[in-house]
């Protein structure tokens, strides 16, 4: 969890300037010259995120894009009462902790008619593992391409409590708290029973699942979708259990040196693992908001690699990473445009170019199913 007390002041005019040159590089002018034109009023949209999280995701083409939208990006001190700050039409943030709660709910009794994106109580939803997937256990699609699932797992209070019978090696254990934070992505693949000793309690214990090393990740910003493949952990073999790993662990960071799959055959993989089809996708995408309540999330799949048609999502995060996307300025200015204005986006969907880890299926706009 960040600080609320390491944020300054407020951005002002002059500030916001700075953060728009505050890189050498510009934005792209394919994204802003010919893109639709909104109403003339301009919306002030106030963001109150983690300072890494402003340096990463606040770019000087998304500041610059949204103005040129008619988007005023507005930073929000966590600090101070944000009825103290201004007018916002539209409030984003990804901060956590009571201070934080008390200061949005007080805002939000103020006006409630301004968009909160999103609600505490729904982003507290993702903030435990142990609940994260139940909303995803109780998906019911209608599509006939594929089911979805997720990977079966326990909760460990002490070593001694598991079950050995439960399920099989390996397993993947993982902390309880699944927000932004080093702890949170200390992941371990577990092989023996034995190596559960040297594990510090509580954690979820997930089964590893053989995916051909591919992982899907579903980003999700209001009804626009993207969908990209990317690298994932290598598969586990039954020879890789005995010597390799003969502690009976192994940290996620550590498992692709000690496995016999060079960097050649996981891009011969990447390349040839094909995308799950659009009406698929955005299901899954249309019901997932349904369930949690929120608008900004991402979902990783893999594809079971023990059935010919089964996908498991195997993780969940609030707010991710959207400017690993390509052109994610157009997509996330959308989102708010939508958010703010009574004139829908039109949808831009297509195949965006780029290496093998970066290519995406652009899969907007869920209403239009």
């Amino acid at each position: 969890m960040e600080d609320s007390t390491i944020y300054q002041s407020p951005i002002v005019s002059g500030d916001l300037r700075a953060l728009q040159h505050r890189e050498t590089s510009v934005a792209d002018p394919t994204l802003s010259p010919s893109l639709p034109s909104h109403s003339q009023r301009r919306y002030r949209i106030g963001f109150a995120l983690p300072p890494k999280k402003q340096r990463s995701f606040l770019r000087p083409s998304l500041v610059s894009l949204s103005g040129n939208r008619g988007l005023d990006v507005l930073l929000i001190d966590p600090a101070l009462p944000i009825t103290a700050q201004g007018h916002f039409d539209c409030i984003l943030h990804k901060l956590y902790g009571e201070p934080w709660t008390s200061n949005l709910l007080s805002f939000s009794s103020h006006y409630p008619s301004v968009p909160i994106i999103d609600l505490p109580d729904a982003v507290s939803r993702l903030q435990n593992r142990i609940s994260m997937l139940s909303f995803a256990s109780d998906l019911r699609l209608s599509s006939s391409f594929a089911t979805v699932g997720v990977p079966r797992q326990i909760f460990v209070h002490e070593p001694t409590s598991y079950p050995a019978a439960d399920l099989p090696f390996p397993l993947i254990a993982k902390p309880i708290a699944a927000a932004d934070s080093a702890e949170a992505h200390d992941l371990t693949i577990v092989f023996r029973p034995h190596a559960l000793l040297r594990l510090k309690p509580p954690f979820i214990l997930q089964e590893f699942v053989n995916h051909g090393g591919v992982v899907f990740k579903l980003y999700v910003a209001g009804d626009h979708v993207r969908l990209v493949k990317r690298k994932s952990l290598p598969d586990v073999v039954s020879d890789d259990n005995s010597e390799k790993f003969a502690d009976g662990w192994l940290q996620f960071s550590r498992l692709s040196n000690v496995t016999s799959v060079n960097s050649s055959d996981e891009a011969a993989r990447l390349q040839s693992a094909e995308m799950p089809p659009m009406s698929f996708v955005m299901e899954i995408a249309r019901e997932m908001k349904k369930s949690i309540g929120l608008n900004l999330f991402n979902i990783d799949l893999i594809k079971d690699e023990r059935f010919s048609n089964h996908y498991l999502m195997i993780d969940i995060n609030y707010f991710p990473g959207y400017e690993k996307l390509e052109s994610y300025e157009t997509m996330f200015t959308d989102f708010l445009l939508n958010i703010v204005s009574e004139d829908p986006v039109e949808n831009h969907a297509g195949v965006c170019p780029g290496d093998e880890e970066k290519v995406q299926l652009s899969y907007l706009d869920m209403r239009s199913g």
